[in-house]
């Protein structure tokens, strides 16, 4: 994630991403600085601003990005059981 493209992993294919962000503000600074890691491989980007890490994460979740996630077939709600 160092190159800050949006994340290829088994968790992205099947539309579940899952992120660690940290947020500070250096000593006399007026913006916050972030980075973010991927708990699942332990990767990290950093980001100077704010805006750069909306728009990482804008791009990760873009349409073209990541699938839809599949959907139930109907009665398959969690905690009932189908009635086929």
């Amino acid at each position: 994630m160092s190159t800050q493209e949006p994340p290829e992993s088994p968790a992205h294919a099947s539309g579940y991403l899952a992120f660690l962000i940290r947020m500070w503000k250096d000593h006399g600074a007026s913006s916050w600085r972030a980075s973010l890691e991927n708990p699942h491989t332990g990767e990290r980007a950093s980001f100077a601003e704010l805006s750069s890490l909306f728009e990482y994460l804008l791009n990760c979740t873009s349409e073209s990005s990541i699938p839809a996630a599949p959907t139930r077939p109907k009665g398959s709600a969690l905690g009932k059981p189908r009635e086929d």
